[in-house]
């Protein structure tokens, strides 16, 4: 059996997007990371310890927005907008990774402010220590003072992060 070339390109254009078509109705084709209930990134919860069972902020992904952090972590959106200097307005949009683009552009001094700060704040802010805590990573000083002034540090991350503004 011979296939003409025009025959042969139309054969391999139905079975490629008749696979895709078959696969997304089985629920095989996936093209995006699965989400937690209404579309938020749920984090990973912490399985043993003293805070087993509460969502680990060291499993914050660049990805993830404020709004997913204000949701998984209750901590008010305002705060982490305060403490990153980020517009309320723009606040529930802006992802995790984005400040690294305003810590390159100047706005945190010579800070490295990262997706690593934004743990390092959430963990501090609950009083969480664990490594997520570490006061390596580069938090901005309007960071730690919503954390001494908002959250619920423990006395040794109150003396760290108080230390670190010095």
């Amino acid at each position: 059996m011979k296939l003409r070339s025009s025959t042969l390109a139309i054969l391999l254009v139905v079975i490629l997007f008749g696979g895709i078509f078959v696969s997304q109705q089985l629920g095989w084709w996936v093209t995006e990371a699965k989400t937690g209930e209404g579309g938020v990134k749920t984090p990973v919860t912490i399985s043993t310890g003293t805070y087993a069972g509460t969502a680990d902020p060291a499993d914050i992904r660049g990805s993830y927005t404020f709004s997913d952090v204000s949701k998984n972590f209750n901590i008010p959106l305002e705060h982490l907008a305060e403490a990153f200097q980020i517009m309320p307005s723009e606040a529930a949009v802006t992802k995790c990774k984005d400040i690294e683009g305003l810590a390159a552009a100047g706005k945190y001094g010579d800070l490295e402010v990262g997706t690593s700060s934004v743990r390092a704040f959430v963990a501090n802010y609950l009083g969480m220590e664990i490594a997520a805590a570490t006061p390596e990573d580069d938090i901005p000083p309007s960071a730690i003072k919503v954390i001494l002034e908002k959250g619920k540090p423990t006395e040794a991350q109150k003396a760290t992060l108080t230390k670190m503004l010095g």
